[in-house]
């Protein structure tokens, strides 16, 4: 399963990123599963990500249009943001798709970022158990 992409400056990500920040600020059970059967666009989760670790409104958006990437995964604080060319992507555990597809995940102590060891790139498989992302800390 892909997760549909849409403009961050489009209308269509206003709205899908305003009815994730919603529900996420309802604490709706199961919300996230019934995403995923929905095939809602990557705004819902950005939305609702933005409101569950305590970020200001609109701020996945902001680093979408820097070019940033970052996920919860980054124990939901204010840390380094992985670019969008960094060749290891952090796995977003709230998908379905990244929990179906990873063959070797590996969670980081420090930074709580989760990747997939089994993808091979100048970074992993990491070395020694050291975290792909460790410039970002």
């Amino acid at each position: 399963m892909l997760i549909r992409s849409v403009d961050p400056n489009s209308r269509e990500y206003a709205r899908d990123y305003t009815a994730g920040w919603n529900v996420s600020q309802r604490g709706a059970e199961g919300a996230l599963e019934r995403a995923d059967e929905r095939d809602v666009s990557h705004a819902w989760y950005d939305g609702y990500n933005d409101y569950a670790c305590g970020r200001v409104k609109w701020t996945y958006r902001t680093w979408r249009r820097r070019g940033c990437d970052a996920t919860c995964g980054d124990a939901c604080g204010e840390r380094g943001h992985v670019p969008g060319d960094f060749p290891v992507r952090p796995l977003a555990w709230w998908t379905y798709a990244d929990r179906a597809t990873a063959v070797d995940p590996v969670t980081c102590g420090e930074c709580n970022r989760t990747w997939d060891d089994a993808v091979t790139t100048g970074w992993t498989p990491a070395p020694s158990a050291r975290c792909p992302f460790e410039y970002f800390h």
